[in-house]
């Protein structure tokens, strides 16, 4: 379900094609749900992983405009292959959530990204990865970067946390909670400054799979940005990243304001915010 909540968000959000690289066993799940999607699979029936699945794993990193990884993935050993090979290819724009977030504990996944996303050169003044953790995910990130932070000290100062791990992990980093703050690298690893607070949703969107849609709005909005922003012959800078990922979770919460108007907060669930993305998306744009 998971996968599945994130690809309609996306769709739901203006993105053109989306590609869902799954499980065999999800196959019908999807098509049955989401029949616009396409569909890429790294195993047989029974589970078994194909031989060529980084081929084509690589295949659809390199056709996508943005992607997005973590929901519904797992934390298990094919959880890990798929997200140490993602993070190897290289993605222009990278969303991380859920399982993903988890497995960054991972020493080794910590290492690889950080060599591929945080050192070097070329990520100088460049921030290509979004991290939308809740706060118990905050927290495992914390962890991976060598802190032991307490969810008590978390809630009492996470400005300043969003802030280092902003700078730690060269990102921008949506940390999910009654009022999701925002934070990314404006000028280099060294220097954090750009912030949103959203006050936009409701305890309504306090279910499961609300976080996975959230996924999918960013993967749309980043994807379309960066579109634009190849044909200009540049990339999306961190105060770009900033904004689109700030307008992201602005939409995401007035969607889920706007079902709770319909239904209620009681009655919502992540389905209904997906509904109403379009709706408060042409009531934003004015038309």
């Amino acid at each position: 379900g998971a996968a599945l909540f994130a690809a309609t968000a996306a769709y739901n959000a203006g993105a053109g094609l989306v590609n869902i690289f799954t499980s065999e066993q999800n196959r019908s799940f999807i098509n049955k749900n989401l029949p616009e999607a396409l569909i890429s699979t790294y195993d047989d029936q029974d589970g078994n992983m194909f031989p060529n699945w980084k081929e084509v794993l690589s295949e659809k990193i390199k056709w996508a405009d943005a992607v997005a990884i973590g929901p519904g993935i797992g934390t298990d050993s094919i959880g890990e292959s798929l997200l140490k090979y993602t993070i190897s290819e290289k993605p222009e724009l990278l969303v991380m959530d859920a399982d993903a977030i988890t497995l960054m504990m991972n020493p080794e996944v910590r290492a690889m990204y950080d060599q591929v996303f945080v050192k070097g050169n070329e990520n100088k003044g460049r921030s290509r990865v979004v991290f939308t953790p809740h706060m118990a995910e905050m927290q495992r990130l914390i962890a991976a970067y060598g802190w032991n932070v307490s969810m008590h000290d978390l809630k009492l100062d996470r400005r300043n946390f969003l802030d280092c791990m902003s700078m730690e992990s060269n990102s921008t980093i949506a940390l999910k909670d009654a009022r999701t703050q925002i934070a990314t690298v404006r000028s280099g690893p060294e220097e954090v400054k750009g912030h949103f607070l959203n006050v936009t949703g409701n305890m309504g969107m306090a279910k499961g799979g609300s976080g996975d849609v959230l996924t999918g709005i960013l993967a749309s909005f980043l994807a379309a940005a960066g579109v634009q922003k190849r044909h200009a012959n540049r990339h999306l800078s961190p105060d770009d990243i900033l904004e689109l990922v700030a307008e992201g979770v602005r939409i995401h919460g007035l969607a889920g304001e706007a079902a709770a108007e319909k239904i209620g907060v009681y009655g919502m669930k992540a389905s209904d915010i997906i509904d109403h993305i379009p709706i408060v998306i042409r009531r934003v744009e004015g038309r």
